[in-house]
């Protein structure tokens, strides 16, 4: 009987620690797309040999939910987190549970966002809204197909356009990012690039995440019209591949920056020059994590 309640009293405090995980992995992936090449990168966390060597790994590569940084960078910059205190919580419950290190790791190998925080980005050749000389430079990454990025399109970019765009405040960077589970996402972001050949690359932008569930060529086409675009240009234009190469080399500077999932974003004071240094932002986020840290950088 003593080891029936045992046993069933270790299995409730499993299922309690198992919701907790659940809970947090719902909280760090609720919003954005992510790219096999992420899933790669926690794929190929290892399991450490011995258990503060496992609690070592997770503070380099857990990123905080509060502020976008890893536990190791939150502790060497003095900022609290408090998300990553609660994974060292559970770690070290499920070790006295009695799981041993390689399942540990396992488990945090699914929720584990194996990536600097900080990113280095060359804007060169990139499409910019805005001025050129405002204080602060924010870069997007984007995949068309993403309904992440439609709804921070929806919710979110307005107010960032309207408040800091518009008013000089930010210059904004669009990257495209088309991930390869997305298979019109390609030929959207090129159709945005060919409507930028006649100045309506956001009109173009806005059409597609207004109509994600259809991004074929036809598609796109009747959307090139419906904004006014000159339809033998952008057809011609679409047909050639014209702008293939170039978001080829989006997905490149994507890529050497460590962006895999989308939407992503990079912010930073400006600085002269075409390399931007800045913190990331992953996930459709709400407007308020965009204008705290945007308004952060202004008052430097």
């Amino acid at each position: 009987m003593a080891t029936a309640e045992k046993n069933s009293g270790e299995k409730k405090m499993s299922r309690r620690i198992i919701g907790a995980i659940v809970i947090m992995m719902a909280g760090a992936f609720v919003c954005g797309c992510s790219s096999k090449i992420e899933a790669t990168e926690a794929a190929a966390l290892k399991p450490a040999a011995d258990f503060q060597d496992a609690v070592k790994l997770i503070k380099e590569s857990y990123v905080c939910l509060e502020s976008g940084v890893t536990i190791k960078e939150a502790e060497e910059e003095g900022e609290t987190c408090k998300s990553g205190e609660r994974v060292i919580e559970i770690a070290e419950s499920l070790s006295k549970s009695g799981w041993n290190k390689e399942k540990i790791m396992s488990m945090f190998d699914l929720m584990v966002r194996a990536r600097s925080s900080r990113a280095t980005v060359d804007t060169m050749g990139l499409v910019m809204f805005g001025k050129a000389d405002a204080p602060v430079t924010m870069i997007e990454f984007t995949d068309m197909q993403c309904p992440y990025c439609g709804r921070y399109n929806k919710a979110t970019f307005p107010t960032i356009k309207k408040n800091y765009i518009d008013t000089g405040k930010v210059k904004y960077f669009h990257v495209n990012l088309p991930l390869g589970f997305h298979p019109q996402a390609f030929r959207a972001a090129e159709a945005l690039y060919c409507a930028a050949d006649q100045n309506k690359l956001l009109e173009m932008r806005n059409e597609n995440y207004d109509n994600q569930k259809a991004l074929d060529v036809d598609s796109l086409k009747r959307m090139a019209a419906k904004i006014g675009l000159d339809a033998g240009a952008f057809n011609k234009c679409m047909d050639e591949k014209k702008y293939e190469n170039r978001v080829n080399e989006d997905m490149k500077k994507a890529q050497a920056a460590g962006v895999g999932g989308t939407p992503g974003f990079v912010i930073a004071r400006s600085a002269a020059g075409t390399i931007v240094k800045g913190k990331t932002i992953s996930g459709a986020q709400p407007t308020e994590v965009f204008a705290g840290e945007i308004e952060g950088l202004l008052s430097k």
